[in-house]
């Protein structure tokens, strides 16, 4: 699985994820990439399945590439990715069919979804950030934030750290508490932690691994606050 957070702040988004795939013969490794830049202003991350994700989102990325003047808006970006989530999807759950036509039970049970989200600057100069799943047949489903897969912890953490006109720097900090809080409880989340950033000036920009750890290492003193007054709260 996967913990996938996308935030809205007051001069762009912050997306973020962990590197964390479970299952198959590793059982668990931390060497998934789940970000692709689609192009200049706008990016798409994927979680669960890691095979059928990670085959959407090349597929769009290399389509976009290489017809870029029939993606410049972020409804034709979306209108695509549509059919390319399904069709990933259906070429992996084909090719793991057992003989009777069955799936074997770790991938029923399992689903992938997709997020893209950037600057839609071309058509309604707006930050934009849509959900695709498996679970609903990849409809297209606009939201204001997203926290996907190992979400819940996440998101009652938010309810108390996102405040009315966050900036993108004060959003990274909080994506990267998320996860690590939510990698303590959940074992399925854990690894290094991948950041980009949606804004005008600069687009979509993916955080190199050692700003990520300047990140980690600012967050540590509030961490630690956090920690504590849970323990406070369990002992009185």
């Amino acid at each position: 699985m996967t913990l996938a957070v996308t935030l809205r702040c007051s001069n762009g988004l912050v997306m973020a994820s962990d590197s964390r795939v479970t299952g198959g013969p590793r059982k668990s490794a931390d060497i998934s990439e789940k970000f692709l830049q689609i192009n200049r202003d706008v990016g798409v991350m994927t979680y669960g399945l890691a095979v059928p994700g990670y085959r959407g989102i090349r597929s769009l990325v290399e389509e976009v590439h290489q017809n870029p003047a029939n993606y410049s808006t972020m409804e034709a970006i979306t209108g695509r990715a549509q059919a390319l989530f399904q069709e990933s999807h259906q070429e992996f759950l084909e090719q793991n069919r057992q003989p009777d036509g069955s799936l074997p039970p770790e991938i029923q049970q399992q689903i992938v979804g997709y997020i893209i989200a950037g600057y839609d600057g071309n058509d309604t100069a707006q930050f934009r950030i849509y959900l695709f799943e498996s679970s609903n047949n990849f409809q297209l489903n606009e939201q204001p934030d997203i926290m996907a897969a190992q979400w819940h912890l996440s998101k009652f953490l938010l309810s108390f750290l996102q405040y009315p006109g966050m900036s993108v720097r004060q959003g990274r900090k909080i994506a990267a508490i998320l996860l690590i809080l939510t990698s303590t409880f959940e074992p399925t989340v854990g690894g290094p932690i991948h950041l980009a950033t949606v804004t005008i000036e600069e687009g979509f920009t993916l955080l190199h691994e050692r700003e990520v750890a300047s990140i980690v290492e600012e967050i540590q003193p509030l961490l630690l606050t956090l920690k504590s007054a849970w323990l406070d709260a369990w002992y009185v």
